[in-house]
């Protein structure tokens, strides 16, 4: 037979009141406080003592005092339980945000005899939802602005080319005039003077070309779909084989390399990687070039590997800014835009890339993807 145990519901329910440190409170139909808890009372300044018998008017100011009895007179008509949230001020003059709960109780008949409820402070989950608000405002007023001002660059960009381009064609044009004029003259030290001033409009058209693809890969549009990057890889690989028909460089490739991005500047990343490496391995004996993936953090990670001439990794950092090269044009050709906008791409669609090497052993490059679980 199992013992029954006696207890006063009222002084348990009293002490399970006091155990939180939220307002609970009880109030009879004239708004008269029944009861409160210690966290309650502490809250308006009161005892538990004092604050019985007193109404709403005699703990607030008269606005919030007015805001808590047409709450009341509305949980009274609908008999139902409601949860308002409210900024109140207590005649000491205390400010606070509160979400409150309100329903009503009856009596032994049934009868409605008042009203029960529990009141939580949130003023400081408010104030820091006001900051947070205020935060994304302004970090959307700087997008607004960034936006702006990148389609202000890009337009730059390619006002600045068109206007670049222009005295560039005229240089070009007179050169070959020059060349043409001076063809039966048989002075060679003419023909050296014209064959450096072609040299040079030929690296600055790939100089601006550089910059318009990189102002591009920052501010073009993205259209993502699934894309598979050993695909492309082996199409770039062909490319480039049939570019270099006197070299044969093997091409290995492992992995799951299926990512979500823009096609076409996806292969813009794949293009650059795999021609630096083919470029830096143009004096091994036997290039080789592996591109492999795995995942690895929640992030899909790519690695393209060259056994060429590498760099020293001190200077790793700098690949990555425009024009930044670590080696001379006179040993390999290039303008040092490739990566930079590599380095675009990537962070448009969430990733980052970042380098290894040793020189004269090769180099790795490795990048990442955001992981897109079907």
């Amino acid at each position: 037979m199992v013992a029954t145990t006696q207890f006063d519901l009222r002084a348990v329910l009293a002490t399970l009141a006091d155990t939180t440190n939220d307002a609970v409170f009880v109030k009879d139909l004239e708004g008269r406080y029944l009861y409160m808890n210690a966290a309650g009372a502490a809250m308006l300044g009161q005892t538990q003592a004092s604050i019985a018998g007193m109404t709403d008017s005699d703990v607030f100011e008269p606005e919030t005092a007015e805001s808590t009895r047409a709450f009341d007179r509305l949980v009274l008509a609908s008999e139902q339980t409601l949860t308002v949230e409210s900024y109140s001020v207590d005649i000491h003059g205390r400010a606070g945000t509160y979400l409150s709960t309100k329903g009503v109780f009856r009596d032994a008949n049934g009868l409605i005899a008042g009203i029960v409820g529990h009141s939580k402070e949130i003023t400081d989950r408010k104030q820091a939802e006001v900051r947070i608000e205020s935060l994304v405002a302004t970090l959307e007023q700087r997008k607004v602005a960034l936006e702006d001002s990148n389609r202000e660059l890009t337009a730059f960009s390619y006002a600045i080319s068109q206007d670049l381009r222009t005295p560039l064609r005229a240089i070009e044009g007179f050169a070959r005039l020059l060349k043409d004029d001076c063809g039966s003259c048989e002075n060679p030290l003419v023909e050296e003077h014209v064959a450096r001033i072609a040299a040079g409009v030929r690296q600055m058209n790939e100089i601006i070309d550089g910059l318009l693809a990189l102002a591009h890969a920052g501010h073009a549009e993205l259209h993502a779909s699934s894309v598979d990057l050993a695909v492309i890889a082996r199409e770039v690989a062909e490319a480039l084989a049939a570019g270099h028909p006197d070299r044969h460089v093997v091409l290995e490739l492992e992995g799951d390399f299926v990512v979500w991005g823009d096609p076409a500047l996806l292969r813009i990343v794949v293009n650059h990687l795999l021609d630096n490496a083919w470029k830096f391995t143009s004096r091994q004996a036997d290039p080789r070039v592996s591109f492999s993936a795995h995942f690895e953090r929640g992030e899909q990670l790519f690695e393209v590997h060259d056994n060429g001439a590498g760099f020293e990794l001190e200077h790793a950092e700098r690949l990555f800014l425009p024009f930044a090269r670590l080696h001379t044009s006179s040993e390999f050709p290039g303008r040092g835009m490739g990566l930079a906008t590599v380095s675009r791409i990537l962070g448009r669609h969430g990733g980052r890339i970042w380098a290894d090497a040793r020189t004269g052993v090769g180099a790795t490059f490795y990048f990442t993807m955001p992981r897109r679980d079907a």
